[in-house]
């Protein structure tokens, strides 16, 4: 997937807060050659989050930011020897209204990879 448009979306009930304070999101398993290769992360909110203050509709993408990087969690890997990635953050975006999965094959938390092409301006 071409880095121009790809996006790596994550279905998270973490909060903005938690997520910028990281400088990212994780703990994701990942192929960390796909996740890098994306130009942005767009941070959803998990359909049953605990984390109601925050007043975000669920599966709404609350968060989008360029990729910045992976950084690999020590003592991580699991019993399939694979890793789990923070995805690095960079330059950011709050909510966007516009991007809201409705799609039920999106309920559980996960990573899906996506091309966007909406115009995105980032801090």
């Amino acid at each position: 997937m071409a880095k121009d448009n790809a996006a790596v979306v994550v279905f998270t009930a973490d909060t903005r807060e938690k997520i910028l304070h990281e400088g990212g999101s994780g703990d994701w398993v990942v192929s960390a050659k796909k996740a890098d290769s994306c130009k942005y992360i767009v941070c959803c909110r998990k359909p049953n989050w605990s984390n109601r203050k925050e007043g975000i509709s669920a599966r709404a993408a609350f968060l989008i930011g360029r990729v910045a990087g992976l950084r690999e969690r020590p003592d991580s890997g699991n019993d399939r020897d694979q890793m789990r990635y923070l995805i690095q953050m960079g330059r950011y975006r709050d909510h966007h209204p516009r991007l809201v999965y409705h799609d039920r094959r999106y309920q559980r938390p996960g990573l899906r990879t996506i091309n966007i092409s909406i115009e995105v301006s980032l801090r």
